[in-house]
């Protein structure tokens, strides 16, 4: 089951990082040419807009980071979002909002908490815990799987068998690293104006 979990986060998680929304402004920076959101109601942009989200490359590897079920890879895990967690905050009344990106991300690591706490549990009646946030995980990282479509071709070594695709790959991304700096700033925003 653990072989299957780490195969699940080695494939998805590049696959989640591709995904970054863009068209809302940070609170504090220009909107000079866009419309105005109040962040009430349904008054608020469909994306985050991050000035210059650069082309950047992921070539996909089997870390020895992000373990499942080591202390050490639990708190890699709950390190991967911004200091704020996944929310960000918008508009005079600092309205909570996510990112996608947070959310995949956070699905991966309650997946992983989910299977890691099932595997170890011994009792012949252990169940999932939380089945709903489960399902939900797993319906909504489909989802975004499929609305991506990434179309990059992967070698396969064998038609069958443990190692199907070579994880030798280089994928063209946005600049992460600007997401989650945007968000630290969205944060301490929120923090200095609560």
């Amino acid at each position: 089951m653990l072989h299957c979990l780490r195969v699940l986060l080695s494939t998805i998680l590049p696959i989640c990082l591709l995904v970054i929304p863009r068209v809302a402004s940070l609170p504090g920076t220009s909107t000079e040419g866009r419309k105005a959101y109040t962040y009430r109601g349904s008054d608020f942009p469909t994306w985050w807009n991050i000035p210059s989200l650069e082309d950047v490359y992921l070539s996909h590897e089997d870390s020895i980071h992000y373990a499942l079920e080591t202390d050490l890879g639990a708190a890699e895990w709950k390190s991967i979002l911004p200091s704020g967690g996944s929310t960000l905050y918008f508009g005079e009344d600092l309205r909570p909002f996510t990112l996608s990106m947070f959310h995949q991300l956070r699905c991966l690591d309650i997946l992983r908490d989910i299977l890691v706490e099932f595997h170890y549990n011994k009792s012949p009646d252990a169940t999932y815990k939380n089945p709903e946030m489960a399902k939900h995980c797993m319906n909504y990282l489909r989802q975004t799987v499929i609305c991506r479509a990434d179309t990059r071709l992967e070698h396969v070594r064998a038609a069958s068998g443990p190692r199907v695709v070579v994880s030798d790959l280089t994928h063209s991304c946005k600049d992460w690293t600007a997401v989650y700096e945007a968000a630290e700033r969205n944060y301490q925003y929120f923090l200095e104006n609560r």
